[in-house]
């Protein structure tokens, strides 16, 4: 099946402004998208944490299934905010 990703925040700078179409079999989880993308993009691999991941503008855990044409979201994590003075 086929699923379209798209990079935001940093990563959308650090590896692709397009989105990119990855090939995934059938019954292929959220998850599953980040080794081909780290094969495609090697510095993805190497970050050493998980982004965070939305599937048709929806935040999803990893272990959720996806269908051929979904869109999948690539964030890197999120920091910081306010803090108590």
């Amino acid at each position: 099946m086929k699923i379209k990703i798209k990079f935001f925040g940093s990563f959308r700078q650090r590896f692709s402004r397009e989105p990119v179409e990855i090939d995934l079999p059938e019954g292929s989880c959220v998850g599953d998208v980040v080794a081909p993308i780290g094969e495609r993009f090697p510095g993805f691999a190497q970050l050493g944490y998980q982004p965070l991941l939305a599937v048709n503008d929806c935040f999803e855990k990893p272990d959720k299934t996806l269908e051929d044409g979904d869109h999948v979201n690539l964030f890197p994590p999120v920091h910081g905010g306010a803090t108590d003075h």
